[in-house]
């Protein structure tokens, strides 16, 4: 992701699946004028946000590689290879839905937290 310190927001989201409100959801997300990259998930069963933010900003108009990993009961959110921030997660905690992937916001409707950078290489793996 490429984002100028400039162009942060509330919240940015770069690929989403689910909804916090409605439904489980998976989210990586810049938050807010810091510019820091968040990993979030909301349970199916339990509806808290479970969140780690990085502790320092990708919002400063360079190239960054930005990974959010679940590993077990660990979720971490790293910036190019460096892990910046980690939370314990209940090892059952399951963010399965039938929603759609976004990227780039989190769909076609008011308050959509758009991306306001350059994404490139998006991709997801489960399992």
């Amino acid at each position: 992701m490429l984002l100028p310190a400039g162009q942060t927001s509330k919240g940015q989201n770069i690929v989403q699946k689910g909804y916090s409100t409605t439904s489980s959801q998976w989210k990586l997300q810049i938050d807010g004028v810091a510019g820091r990259p968040s990993c979030v998930l909301v349970d199916t069963r339990k509806p808290a946000i479970r969140m780690v933010t990085s502790s320092v900003t990708a919002a400063d108009g360079r190239w960054h590689a930005v990974v959010c990993r679940r590993i077990g009961a660990t979720l971490a959110v790293y910036i190019d290879g460096i892990q910046r921030g980690s939370t314990a997660l209940p090892a059952k905690l399951s963010v399965s839905n039938n929603r759609p992937l976004s990227i780039g916001g989190k769909g076609a409707f008011p308050d959509n937290d758009q991306f306001n950078g350059a994404l490139d290489n998006v991709w997801v793996q489960i399992g």
